[in-house]
């Protein structure tokens, strides 16, 4: 069952996005390259990283290891989103970037998957087996491992999940909820 909490965050985060499609149909230019919407997003993922480190940092005496690595991580997420977004300050200090083969700059951490798929589209059918027999043996271990280890997954996915706190800033919405006993937590 999803919290109220939750359930009102989901709502919002909907009903921004739609928004946000609304008005790029009518008013395109807002989300350009480095427009309104784009900087707004990068100043929301800066917000969240200062926040959830804060967070880490002033209230560590009461967050449990598990909270504390949650927002740390938060923390680092957001830090690298917001650099994607403003990419790396390639644009704000006038930096070049390097330029990557088949066109396009690599200023963003989505540049990454794309270097990855013209990569494996220039290598042909071999190297499309290799990936696949190397990702394979993998994916069966990672399979395997969560059916020995699934009830401590399943606590963490509820543990995740069904907290708003947690939820929110995972989203990297920065959100916080109060508490009345900060050492108490839901254990699942």
């Amino acid at each position: 069952m999803i919290s109220r909490e939750n359930l009102a965050f989901i709502s919002a985060t909907s009903a921004g996005v739609i928004l946000l499609f609304t008005i790029g149909l009518s008013r395109p230019d807002l989300l350009a390259e480095d427009g309104l919407v784009e900087n707004l997003g990068a100043a929301g993922f800066a917000a969240a990283a200062l926040l959830a480190l804060s967070t880490a940092l002033r209230k560590s005496a009461f967050l449990i290891i598990t909270e504390r690595n949650m927002l740390v991580g938060t923390s680092g997420l957001s830090l690298m989103l917001f650099l994607s977004e403003i990419s790396f300050g390639a644009r704000i200090f006038d930096i070049q970037m390097p330029q990557m083969r088949g066109g396009g700059e690599f200023d963003g951490g989505h540049d990454i998957i794309i270097v990855l798929f013209r990569r494996l589209s220039d290598a042909g059918r071999t190297s499309l087996l290799v990936v696949a027999a190397a990702i394979g043996p993998l994916l069966v271990t990672v399979i395997a491992l969560l059916c020995l280890f699934r009830q401590q997954a399943q606590a963490i996915v509820r543990s995740v999940f069904l907290q708003s706190v947690r939820v929110s800033l995972g989203c990297g919405a920065g959100h916080a909820r109060k508490r009345r006993n900060p050492r108490s937590h839901n254990v699942v």
